[in-house]
């Protein structure tokens, strides 16, 4: 009964250590759960402000999609260009209303509200041009549509300040709070670390001089002398839980003696063991390589081919030769796209590819662009990475001469030095061009990795060229505001042929 009445007694070595772990659970507790709200706020926060930033971007890139199917009916009549323009549209205001859902100042509400109402006018004339029969009335309501979107792209720059102000404000906010938190946190450790001093010191009094005096009296055993090992007896313990211990190690010995016979014996099991796990990982890794390469094989790029290949026969027999030729050309694009993407080519391969995409830019674009090719072959075997030279145009496009009406030109010119063994592609357009604050950025996210999606091409185009070429190519970029861009590549070429 006294044995019994000792170990519920706030005296005993078991109360002591559960109140001493007890105590640390709470304060570790308390500070994790803190931290995970806290965590949780302030990455819910930082995604709203993404989101908010992406939405902007989604929306004047669903617009420029839409208005460019609108152009493309506007120039040919096939309504099944404009199939989806309803879908389109709603997708459009859904993004407007949530933007007019941040309230960031008077001056982006007025702003976002402009926007919303040219949206809703650029919709009113979309069903209006749809209506309409008449190639001339068509056209007339397609300007006004054209003027309208070109108002609500003008807006894009102010409304994108907006809200990165308004984000960097609010990550300013965060930060600080952050600050705080870490503050708090720092001084609750140093709060537990101390109460945890003085709760050690206490009991080092009852639990550890007692251990220290077992300790003494069995240093001098070794795991290679436990066949000869002599009961410890610890008489100058006071407690219970001391005899326990001290019972406990005799018995431990014991256990170690008739325990280290089977582990010489189950060592060489365990290495096998082991080298079967090893084996087992192989043989997972080989499963997961396999399900990888059966979800890549599900889409067989064969079928689309000979899809294409069976559409422009029957073009051609139909004697629809410009819609066979088209389809050959786009069958050879993909293929090209497909079987070289993550491969090297020459650029003379490379060139041939950029040619069969031009042709299809001229079909697109008719007499509103004109492609110029003036090429110094001497260099054309060099090996490059595949898709360089399509990305550059489609970006000269996009960003350049894509909205002219007419006189538009892109021209892509090699040239050789003998001396420098230097090969030198510049693609050259007449497009809007770029102001210099906006140059030195395209500049700065091209060479730092940190580009927006519409710079996403030249980023990639760059990287691409630094790792082939072990940094030794050259990528540059110049413009004027007006008169145009011109993108230079400056590659080594060793002695070319």
């Amino acid at each position: 009964m006294a044995s019994v009445q000792r170990k519920s007694s706030a005296n005993t070595t078991k109360y002591k250590l559960n109140a001493f772990f007890a105590q640390n659970i709470f304060f570790v507790f308390l500070l994790a759960v803190n931290t995970i709200f806290f965590c949780s706020v302030s990455s819910t926060r930082y995604r709203q402000l993404g989101e908010q930033q992406l939405e902007l971007h989604h929306f004047y890139r669903d617009l420029e999609s839409l208005h460019s199917e609108l152009t493309t009916y506007a120039a040919r009549g096939d309504y099944s260009v404009l199939s989806s323009w309803d879908k389109s549209l709603k997708t459009l205001k859904g993004s407007v209303s949530v933007l007019q859902a941040i309230r960031i100042d008077s001056v982006y509400q007025r702003d976002i509200s402009d926007v919303a109402g040219m949206l809703g006018d650029y919709g009113m004339l979309l069903e209006e041009i749809l209506k309409t029969g008449e190639p001339d009335a068509r056209n007339r309501l397609y300007y006004r549509a054209d003027e309208i979107y070109r108002a609500v792209n003008a807006g894009f720059r102010g409304l994108n300040y907006q809200i990165l102000e308004y984000t960097r404000v609010r990550m300013e906010k965060l930060q600080v709070t952050q600050q705080i938190f870490i503050a708090l946190a720092g001084i609750f450790l140093l709060f537990m670390v101390g109460a945890d001093m003085i709760y050690s010191v206490r009991l080092s009094r009852s639990i550890v001089d007692p251990i220290t005096e077992l300790t003494s009296l069995i240093q001098g055993y070794s795991l290679k002398d436990v066949e000869d090992y002599k009961e410890v007896a610890l008489c100058s313990a006071s407690n219970e839980e001391m005899n326990i211990l001290v019972g406990v190690f005799n018995a431990m010995l014991k256990t170690i003696r008739g325990q280290m016979e089977i582990i010489r014996e189950n060592a060489d099991i365990e290495i096998k063991l082991q080298q079967k796990e090893v084996e087992n990982l192989q043989i997972t890794n080989l499963l997961r390589t396999s399900e990888l390469k059966s979800l890549q094989m599900q889409i067989n790029p064969h079928f689309l081919f000979n899809t294409l290949n069976m559409i422009s026969q029957t073009a051609y027999m139909e004697e629809a030769e410009q819609t066979s030729l088209l389809l050959d050309s786009t069958a050879a694009f993909l293929r090209y796209a497909l079987d070289f993407a993550a491969r090297e080519v020459t650029l003379s391969k490379e060139m041939e590819n950029l040619g069969t995409y031009v042709l299809l830019l001229e079909h697109r674009f008719g007499g509103r662009i004109q492609f110029t090719f003036d090429l110094d072959e001497r260099f054309h075997n060099i090996a490059v990475p595949a898709l360089i030279l399509q990305p550059l145009v489609e970006n000269a496009i996009t960003h350049g001469v894509g909205m002219y009406l007419k006189d538009g030109y892109i021209t892509i010119k090699t040239e050789y030095d003998s001396e420098r063994q230097t090969g030198t592609i510049r693609i050259i357009d007449n497009g809007v061009g770029l102001k210099q604050e906006e140059l030195e950025q395209v500049r700065r996210e091209m060479r730092q990795s940190e580009h927006s999606e519409q710079r996403l091409g030249l980023s990639n185009v760059y990287t691409r060229l630094q790792i082939f070429f072990h940094g030794r190519a050259q990528m540059e970029i110049k413009s004027v505001p007006g008169v145009g861009t011109e993108i230079t590549m400056a590659l080594p070429c060793g002695s070319a042929q």
